[in-house]
C-alpha cells in the first residue's frame, strides 16, 4: 500500500525477485558522500538504510568496481561496499518510484 492504492498483489519474495537490477550496499566516511554520488556514472538511485546507502544499477552495470573507483578518486574512505541481494524495503521503494514515474508521464501525456 502507498497513498491508499494497492502497488502489488504479489508475495514480498516475488516482488524481491523481480528486480533485475544490481543493489549495492556502501558505508562510506564521508558525510556528504550522497552529494558525491549524484556524479556516479550509471547509478539509477539510491535508498539510505541508516549508516548504510543501496546503490541501484542496471544489472550487469559492474556497480561495485564503479563506486570503488569512483569514490577512491574523490579521496572518500570506503569501510563496506558489496553486491547484496535486495531487501524487500528496496523492492517496495522501486515500486513507489515506478508508481510516480507512471503517474507523472500520465498527467504529461
Amino acid at each position: 500500500m502507498y497513498e491508499g492504492r494497492m502497488l502489488s498483489y504479489k508475495p514480498p519474495q516475488s516482488l524481491i525477485e523481480e528486480r533485475k537490477e544490481e543493489t549495492i550496499e556502501l558505508i562510506a566516511e564521508h558525510k556528504q558522500v550522497r552529494k558525491h554520488l549524484g556524479k556516479l556514472p550509471g547509478l539509477k538511485t539510491i535508498y539510505p538504510f541508516g549508516e548504510t546507502l543501496h546503490l541501484i544499477f542496471e544489472l550487469g552495470a559492474g556497480g561495485e568496481e564503479i563506486t570503488k573507483e569512483f569514490l577512491e578518486k574523490q579521496g572518500i574512505q570506503i569501510r563496506s561496499l558489496k553486491r547484496i541481494t535486495p531487501s524487500f524495503e528496496d523492492a517496495f521503494l522501486a515500486l513507489i518510484e515506478e508508481q510516480v514515474a507512471a503517474r507523472t508521464q500520465e498527467e504529461f501525456s
